[in-house]
């Protein structure tokens, strides 16, 4: 998973939504909360609300920390991870 990061990240650049999709992507089921959010991106609550906020805009996420897998954006950013992924090995 560290290469896949790796990757992403160079293609994509280093952004505080693109750590929210990998976490998304890494563990499908986590919901981390604002609170578990500011720790992770080490962001105050205002920039992790603008964050979460262009993703739901984007639908990416539905309301505050789901992720909305029938997106046509998420689909296709899990399929970027997992063909990054793919290669990997």
């Amino acid at each position: 998973m560290k290469k896949l990061e790796e990757k992403v990240k160079r293609i994509l650049g280093d952004t505080p939504q693109l750590k929210i999709l990998l976490a998304f992507y890494k563990e499908p089921a986590s919901f981390t909360g604002m609170e578990g959010l500011m720790g992770m991106l080490q962001k105050d609550k205002e920039t992790v609300r603008k964050i979460v906020d262009d993703l739901c805009e984007a639908g990416i996420l539905i309301e505050v920390f789901t992720l909305n897998r029938d997106h046509p954006y998420t689909k296709a950013v899990f399929k970027l991870f997992k063909e990054i992924e793919n290669s990997c090995e």
